[in-house]
């Protein structure tokens, strides 16, 4: 499961997607369960927390190291980034009434683990 993790944890820095440690155990449990699932009635035994010092020996056995992104690194669409508001807007104004009625988006993570 930690190799494939580990796998998963490359392909989504090549994709330039920021990884947070939630993120990442989540990524483990689900990983973790597919596994078990295939692996049948045997391996029903062991569970996977995917604990803060779990995620500690798995960063130092596999290398990896917290960064702070650069906002190249993380680099997206600019055409589609631009016409994107305007879009938007139109979902809102069409689906929502917004009088008073905040909308919040959940911010992408400024850290990132790589190896």
């Amino acid at each position: 499961m930690e190799h494939l993790l580990s796998l998963w944890i490359e392909d989504q820095n090549q994709r330039n997607i920021p990884l947070s440690l939630l993120v990442i155990q989540t990524k483990a449990k689900s990983l973790y369960d597919n596994l078990k699932r295939d692996q049948g009635e045997g391996s029903q035994t062991e569970t996977v927390t995917a604990s803060w010092g779990w995620f500690d020996r798995f960063k130092r056995h596999f290398h990896l190291h917290n960064i702070k992104m650069s906002s190249e690194a993380a680099n997206a669409d600019t055409a589609a980034a631009k016409k994107f508001p305007n879009y938007l807007k139109k979902i809102i104004e069409k689906v929502f009434t917004v009088d008073e009625m905040g909308l919040y988006w959940k911010r992408m993570p400024e850290r990132t683990y790589i190896s």
